[in-house]
C-alpha cells in the first residue's frame, strides 16, 4: 500500500466517523427526548446511571446492528467501505465488541477533556 492509498483510506475513515457521529447525534437526541417525556418530573437529573446506560445502549445497538446485519454503518455505506468481521459472529460478541469500543472511545475523550481543562 503506497502513501496515496493510505492517505485516501485515512480520509475515508475520518469521513465515515463524521457521518456516523451525525447519525449517533440524532439517536442521542431521540433517546434524550424519550427520557424527558417518560420521566415524571420532565427532567433527567445529572449523572443518572440509567440515562448513561440508555445512551451507551443506543449507540451500541446502532453500531452492533449495522455491523452485524449488513457489515456497514450508514457512513461506511456512503464511502463504500465494508467490515465483515461481525457478520458470522453471535449477537453477544457483536454487542460486546461494539460496547467495548464505544466505552474506550468515551474514556479517551473524557481523559483528553480533563487533560485540556487543567
Amino acid at each position: 500500500m503506497n502513501f496515496r492509498q493510505c492517505f485516501t483510506f485515512l480520509f475515508k475513515l475520518i469521513a465515515v466517523a463524521i457521518y456516523d457521529t451525525l447519525v449517533i447525534a440524532g439517536i442521542l437526541l431521540f433517546l434524550t427526548l424519550l427520557a424527558v417525556i417518560l420521566t415524571p418530573a420532565h427532567e433527567v437529573p445529572p449523572e443518572t446511571l440509567w440515562f448513561q446506560l440508555l445512551v451507551l445502549g443506543g449507540i451500541s445497538a446502532y453500531l452492533a446492528g449495522s455491523l452485524k446485519m449488513g457489515g456497514q454503518t450508514l457512513g461506511m455505506r456512503a464511502w463504500r467501505l465494508q467490515w465483515n468481521g461481525l457478520r458470522q459472529r453471535p449477537w453477544a460478541v457483536a454487542i460486546a465488541v461494539v460496547t467495548t469500543g464505544v466505552t474506550l472511545i468515551l474514556a479517551a475523550a473524557i481523559g483528553l477533556y480533563q487533560l485540556m481543562a487543567h
